[in-house]
């Protein structure tokens, strides 16, 4: 059983760093100021992460994992589709983030560490689901994933007309025929 205790300050640091990365810049960000704002000892902090960037990378772990949590079992496809729905509604639920993470330095860190999970991640299905060699299944990973993700970020940061729904069909379009012709050239 989890202990109520840290799943409290888990949550409370998380809403905190929200809040002040739409406030400032993540490199602004000190500790103290995080433990204030989610009422936290720093002495607790520090008990849990070395510094305010281990903790950035359990906040972004986190975010992935409510995201990925729905696409338990999901394919190859469902899964890169899933994850760019599940970062447009994330940011959309949050503009003021976005507007402010996009040119700073913790955008490239927080994606780095999403699209290497979400690279592990894929690799693993489409090696099981389509029976690819895991080297093959890692370059379709790294290949599809940080297209998903220059996708997500031009679609949020660049004036468009395609509403969301429509960007993740011609997505899922995509990944489907190119999904043929990869296997097809096995």
């Amino acid at each position: 059983m989890a202990d109520l205790r840290i799943e409290r300050t888990e949550k409370m640091l998380c809403g905190a760093l929200l809040e002040l990365m739409c406030e400032k810049d993540f490199s602004a960000i000190t500790v103290g100021e995080l433990c204030d704002r989610a009422m936290v000892r720093r002495a607790t902090f520090y008990k849990h992460y070395a510094d305010k960037y281990d903790f950035l990378a359990f906040f972004v772990h986190r975010i992935r994992a409510e995201l990925v949590t729905e696409l338990d079992g999901a394919d190859p496809i469902d899964y890169c589709v899933g994850m760019f729905r599940g970062g447009i509604r994330f940011f959309e639920s949050h503009m003021r983030l976005l507007r402010r993470a996009v040119d700073s330095p913790a955008y490239s860190v927080m994606t780095g560490i999403l699209c290497s999970d979400a690279q592990n991640d894929l690799t693993e299905r489409v090696r099981e689901a389509w029976n690819v060699p895991e080297a093959d299944a890692e370059i379709f990973a790294r290949f599809y994933v940080g297209g998903c993700f220059n996708l997500l970020r031009c679609w949020l940061t660049e004036p468009s007309n395609d509403d969301a729904e429509m960007v993740t069909q011609q997505l899922r379009e995509l990944l489907t025929r190119s999904r043929g012709a990869f296997l097809s050239s096995r």
